[in-house]
Formats: C-alpha cells, sequence, structure tokens
C-alpha cells in the first residue's frame, strides 16, 4: 500500500521565526546590557549622598590620598587629591564636607576649617605628560590604567576628573609624582600618540 505523507507548515514556522528573530533578539539583549554596564558606570561617577564629617586630622597620607580623621568614636577615611590634603596638618580640627562614590568617600570642594598649608608640596617632585588608550577604570576609586607602548600604567584621579571616561578612549593626560603614585592633574582627548612613558611604579 502506498504510503501518503502530509507536510504542514506549522512544524516550519517556529524554526523559521526563532532564526529571524535571534539576530533582533541579540542585538536587543546587547542594547539592555549596554545600558545597564552604562548605568552602572554613571552611577559609580556619580555621588550617592553627600555629608560631612567634623573632627581631628589624624594623619595624612599623599602617596594614597586619604585623610584621616577622628571624629567621636569613629576614625573615618576621606580620599582626596594630593593638593587637597596639602591644606591639612596633623592636629587641625575641621568641619569637611565628601561624596560618597559607590561606597567611598572623597572630599569635596575646598577644604574648610583646616589650616592651610604647605605640608606635602615637597613630594610634588616629578609631573609629566601621556598619551594612551583607557584600558581599565574604577571610577569610584579613583584609578585609570592607561594602555601604549609596551605596558599598561595605571594613574590615580578623583571621580570627577575621570567622569566622562570610557574604556577605549584615547587621550592624554598630565601627572604628578608622589612617593611612587601617579596623580592626574588634568585629562583630555588627543589624537596624537604617546608622548611620554611615566618611570615604573615601584
Amino acid at each position: 500500500m502506498k504510503r501518503i505523507w502530509f507536510f504542514t507548515l506549522s512544524g516550519l514556522v517556529a524554526p523559521l521565526a526563532l532564526a529571524f528573530a535571534t539576530p533582533a533578539a541579540a542585538a536587543s539583549r546587547n542594547q539592555q546590557n549596554e545600558g545597564r554596564m552604562s548605568m552602572t558606570a554613571r552611577s559609580e561617577a556619580t555621588p550617592s549622598e553627600t555629608g560631612a564629617v567634623q573632627g581631628t586630622v589624624r594623619s595624612i597620607d599623599f602617596r594614597n590620598g586619604i585623610l584621616r580623621i577622628s571624629s567621636g568614636n569613629r576614625l573615618i577615611y576621606l580620599h582626596a587629591k594630593p593638593d587637597q590634603l596639602a591644606a591639612f596638618q596633623p592636629g587641625d580640627q575641621v568641619n569637611v564636607d565628601y561624596d560618597d562614590f559607590a561606597g567611598v568617600l572623597w572630599l569635596s570642594g575646598e577644604p574648610a576649617g583646616g589650616t592651610a598649608g604647605t605640608a606635602g608640596a615637597e613630594n610634588f617632585a616629578l609631573s609629566g605628560t601621556v598619551s594612551g588608550t583607557v584600558a581599565a577604570l574604577d571610577k569610584s576609586r579613583g584609578r585609570v590604567t592607561l594602555t601604549g607602548g609596551m605596558r599598561n600604567h595605571t594613574f590615580l584621579a578623583h571621580p570627577d576628573d575621570i567622569r566622562d571616561l570610557i574604556p577605549g578612549q584615547f587621550v592624554s593626560l598630565t601627572y604628578e609624582r608622589i612617593g611612587n603614585s601617579d596623580w592626574v592633574s588634568s585629562i583630555g582627548q588627543n589624537g596624537g600618540q604617546e608622548e611620554q612613558q611615566p618611570a615604573e611604579q615601584k
């Protein structure tokens, strides 16, 4: 007996629909992921809250950019740029504002209540300009890594100074060396080639 096979299009519709929908779905997923990454980057570079600390300066770390303040029973660590720290001395009674970048507290604005001075100014011994591609960013902690020449190099910066940077961007920045840490002084886009490699960090 001759067998007769009946085919319907219903069995083919789903695979064909899936095949044609996959690129669009993938693009949609990529856009969603990019949107989430962009939102995360913005949240890291935008203060979640602001506040103030009143107390006594206990110590100043110019190399890592940290101001330690005792307030009541607490020891508070505020991150800051070296030129901000130069306005303080241990023992100062201070009332300073801070911004909270993803849980990392940074000194904000001009210092208020500190004794203006030149503490640490002698550490500003070396400065330079480099160009390269942004290889890595940690905006809340103030870290930007440039790649150029034969190696990567990480610079310290206030989150506000690297707010608009994105990985893969080619930039030129000036820096100052404090101890063996390189702090960003200014940063901008640059279409040129690398001008100078910072000395090796110890």
